[in-house]
Formats: structure tokens, C-alpha cells, sequence
């Protein structure tokens, strides 16, 4: 894409969808303030930041419809904070003879995350169980 004709875009769009879009884009990233223009000033960052946005306010318009569909009618800032709680945890324990096995796994979702979830057609096992077992390195100190 031409960098000029991106930032004529975001200047003709500024009071209608294109504020929209890095609106949603500021809501999708939990961001209080806009992203300062001096931050983007290379054009590959520029273009970078108008598709991440505009890819930003098609998912979140996705995701809304999606559940609208549903009948399932809810702010996307509820939606967010919701999905927010569930966790992911990875539980180190110390083995013997120096060695560590990481356990990696999510919580168990609450009725509320399988609403969503199954709403949207996303399983409620968001990752599959993970161990790693590692052997430390003695120190050669």
C-alpha cells in the first residue's frame, strides 16, 4: 500500500469510520489514550498500525455479531473483561537431582466463559495440557 494514500485516507475518514475504527482498535488493546501520531512516523509502521487497526474492527465486529446472533446482546468491554478471567497457569515444581517439570494448563471455565465460548463455536479447552520436563545444568563455578 502507498503510504500517502493511507494518510490521505485517515484524514478523510477522521470524523467518520476511520475514528471509529481506532476507537475499537483503542477499546480491543485496553488502551486509555490513543497511540500518539509521532509513535508512527515510519511507513511501514503506519501501515502496519492502519491493518492491525482495521483488522481489530472486523474481529470485534465478528465477535459481536456472532453473539448478537445468539441472542446474546453485551457490551464488548463485558465480553473482554469476562474472557479476561480465564486463566492460564503454568506450575513449576522442583524435581530431584536438579531437574524441573513445568505443568502448563488452563483453568476450568466458569458457566459464563462457556456461554461465550460456545456462542462463538470456540472450544472451552482453550490449550491442551502441557509438561516439560527440564534437567538444570549443574554450575561449573
Amino acid at each position: 500500500m502507498n503510504s500517502m494514500w493511507l494518510r490521505h485516507q485517515s484524514k478523510r475518514l477522521a470524523g467518520g469510520p476511520g475514528r471509529e475504527i481506532r476507537c475499537r482498535f483503542i477499546i480491543l488493546a485496553r488502551k486509555d489514550e490513543p497511540t500518539p501520531d509521532y509513535a508512527h512516523h515510519l511507513e511501514h509502521r503506519v501501515e502496519s498500525h492502519i491493518f492491525l487497526c482495521v483488522l481489530a474492527y472486523h474481529l470485534l465486529v465478528a465477535i459481536q455479531t456472532t453473539l448478537q446472533r445468539q441472542e446474546i446482546h453485551t457490551s464488548w468491554a463485558t465480553v473482554r473483561d469476562l474472557l479476561a478471567t480465564h486463566q492460564i497457569a503454568t506450575i513449576i515444581l522442583p524435581t530431584g537431582q536438579n531437574g524441573v517439570l513445568r505443568i502448563r494448563r488452563s483453568a476450568t471455565p466458569e458457566p459464563d466463559h462457556r456461554v461465550l465460548y460456545e456462542a462463538l463455536g470456540v472450544p472451552t479447552e482453550i490449550i491442551r495440557l502441557v509438561k516439560t520436563w527440564e534437567r538444570n545444568q549443574p554450575n561449573s563455578d
